[in-house]
């Protein structure tokens, strides 16, 4: 199991390579933060999407890595939630989030009408 887990991580350390294994859409649309451009991956499921910092963001916001990590968490999801508004989504909020690999992060999210 432990094995399996080690295989899906490292697998995901190639974007592609982590879209295909989690079934994400290649095409990606940018989103402004305030800390700077990310990307977002839609799941062809309609129930999640995935944002990872853009090429630019990558250089010039990290000095050094876990700090950046810990920021890139927050304003991933300023990014996700962006995004959602952006794509008449606003009444859908984010039921989970967990970081998949390195910067990138997958968002639940719920769009049932009551």
């Amino acid at each position: 199991m432990r094995a399996k887990i080690l295989l899906g991580s490292l697998a995901c350390l190639a974007l592609t390579a982590c879209q295909s294994v989690l079934g994400f859409d290649t095409t990606s649309h940018e989103v402004m933060a305030s800390s700077g451009l990310y990307r977002v991956f839609e799941h062809p499921k309609g129930d999640r999407i995935m944002t990872k910092p853009s090429p630019a963001g990558i250089v010039t916001a990290m000095p050094g890595y876990s700090s950046y990590t810990y920021q890139a968490a927050s304003d991933q999801a300023e990014a996700a939630r962006r995004y959602l508004d952006e794509t008449g989504r606003s009444n859908c909020p984010i039921v989970f989030v967990r970081e998949i690999a390195g910067p990138q992060f997958e968002y639940r999210f719920n769009c049932l009408v009551p």
